[in-house]
């Protein structure tokens, strides 16, 4: 299943969204030169099932592999990216 195509969801709470918007211009080239590719957000979630309703943001993300996923997200190190100008994003 090398070839299968992989799909990354983060759930954010963002608390900065000037801020967040400074890390969204940093990462989404990051994100395409590793292989990643923007999929969709959503800022409005519908809680279907479970105990505890998702807040914030929701996005998702696509890579060509596990293993180009893998490494994508070993890379961006997504939470060292997380803190731009000493303020906190998520």
């Amino acid at each position: 299943m090398k070839d299968v195509e992989v799909f990354f969801i983060a759930n954010l709470n963002i608390v900065d969204k000037e801020t967040y918007r400074l890390y969204e211009k940093g990462f989404f080239p990051i994100l395409k030169k590793h292989g990643g590719e923007f999929v969709t957000y959503d800022d409005s979630i519908e809680h279907l099932e479970g105990d505890t309703p998702l807040k914030g943001r929701i996005v998702i993300f696509k890579f060509p592999s596990e293993e180009v996923a893998m490494a994508g997200i070993t890379i961006l190190n997504i939470r060292s990216c997380l803190n731009i100008e000493g303020k906190e994003l998520l």
